[in-house]
């Protein structure tokens, strides 16, 4: 069975949200025993006793990063953390807009790098 490459997405957070890790851990598994996306989302709503069950596209999502990561849990996104808002950061952004009123938001955020 191929599993296509999917990059995560807000709504990756939303089904996160939406099954627990147990629920996830299941679905995989049921696919694993099974093959099948159908089969899969039968056993899980038997097994479960709810009439829903995940999407294909999940469970496939799903399979995909616990073979790739042996997870099913999502990472921390990748990237620059963002700002720190320390009373530093904000009295040095503070002063430098009183300084320079007209200054475009751009222009100031470029000039004052804050500390992470």
């Amino acid at each position: 069975m191929q599993v296509f490459e999917h990059k995560q997405r807000p709504s990756d957070l939303v089904n996160m949200e939406r099954w627990g890790v147990r629920e996830l851990v299941c679905s995989v598994e049921l696919f694993i025993r099974t093959g099948s996306i159908t089969e899969t989302q039968r056993g899980f709503r038997h097994e479960r006793n709810q009439q829903e069950a995940p999407s294909p596209n999940a469970i496939r999502r799903w399979v995909r990063q616990w073979r790739e990561e042996g997870s099913v849990t999502c990472k921390k996104p990748s990237g620059r953390p963002s700002s720190v808002r320390t009373p530093e950061n904000i009295a040095r952004v503070l002063a430098s807009v009183s300084r320079s009123p007209r200054r475009s938001a751009h222009t100031q955020s470029r000039r004052n790098v804050t500390q992470r």
